[in-house]
């Protein structure tokens, strides 16, 4: 897995594996969190986003499972 920095004051980098579909969320506060069964369009526009912590507060947060 990559890691991939964002430009975002809540999100520090993301990585995502393909196979398993688990993407981690590496935040600017320490903490980490990883999603499953999360689709590659989604991950890919999270890191389009004009603001990464809004589109994972409204796609991601409360959509994917948690591992």
């Amino acid at each position: 897995m990559e890691l991939k920095p964002l430009k975002s004051t809540l999100i520090e980098a993301i990585a995502y594996d393909r196979d398993s579909r688990r993407l981690t969320v590496y935040f600017m506060d320490g903490h980490v969190g990883q999603f499953l069964h999360v689709p590659e369009g989604v991950v890919l526009g999270l890191e389009l986003a004009a603001s990464p912590g809004s589109f994972y507060v409204s796609e991601i947060r409360d959509k994917y499972e948690r591992a």
